[in-house]
């Protein structure tokens, strides 16, 4: 009953009611860093190792796997939290290698700080530590006899000068750069996000795109983002045109 007068009312306002069949598990879902995969694999289609720093649980490569599936997978992980998730993902492809290991400057041994949530793991920072190994990025691809095209992504929480420091050669071959970039000096040795653009320029790259930008909840100001960096000889930076 109750119904029908609904449907009533609304039929005098000029409106019609209409079932909306489309459950929200069923809506469209955008992934931004699933999309913004996507977006550069149009402009580097041929890639031949993906190299994953800070690999965590493996989320990041489910994505880059889908764009890119026929790729080997370098997956750097330092936290033995995380050994069983990424094991279990080099038993599934055969193209995946995973080292249990932090990236550097050289081969050594550093403390790592650990947090709560994992997540926030890193080598600044004080709480619980533990001492890791420590790799070059340029010596583990040589020693494998890993070849490029590269991607390589690094979500490392301020370290990424020593780990690009220690991919001289590997840089060479580099395609495509992602890095989780700061407004802010998030450890000593930092770099903020103009800053990481001012090195990576040096290094031949130039920043295509960004996503995922967060803001710090107490005054709005800009915290992190993902950000995107291709060689700067790629041709589409001779267009300085919008349209």
């Amino acid at each position: 009953m109750i119904k029908k007068i609904i449907q009533k009312v609304i039929k005098k306002l000029g409106y019609t009611l209409v079932k909306n069949n489309v459950s929200s598990s069923s809506k469209n879902y955008s992934d931004p860093m699933k999309d913004g995969l996507k977006r550069n694999s149009i402009l580097i289609p041929n890639v031949s190792t993906i190299i994953d720093v800070g690999a965590a649980a493996g989320t990041w490569y489910e994505k880059s796997l889908q764009v890119w599936p026929d790729a080997d997978y370098v997956l750097f992980e330092p936290l033995i939290e995380r050994k069983n998730e990424l094991e279990l993902i080099k038993q599934k492809n055969t193209k995946v290698m995973v080292r249990h290991s932090a990236l550097g400057k050289e081969t050594s041994t550093l403390q790592f700080t650990i947090s709560d949530d994992l997540d926030g793991s890193g080598f600044y920072g004080k709480g619980n530590q533990r001492e890791v190994q420590v790799e070059a990025l340029d010596e583990v691809i040589r020693k494998q006899k890993k070849s490029g095209p590269f991607i390589l992504k690094l979500d490392t929480h301020g370290f990424e000068i020593p780990i690009l420091e220690g991919a001289v050669e590997t840089l060479k071959n580099t395609e495509l750069i992602i890095v989780e970039v700061y407004g802010f000096y998030v450890a000593p040795n930092s770099l903020l996000f103009w800053q990481i653009c001012e090195y990576l320029d040096k290094q031949g790259f130039r920043m295509i795109d960004m996503l995922d930008m967060m803001r710090r909840k107490k005054d709005g100001a800009f915290w992190q983002c993902d950000a995107f960096f291709i060689k700067k000889s790629q041709p589409l930076f001779l267009d300085n045109a919008y349209l």
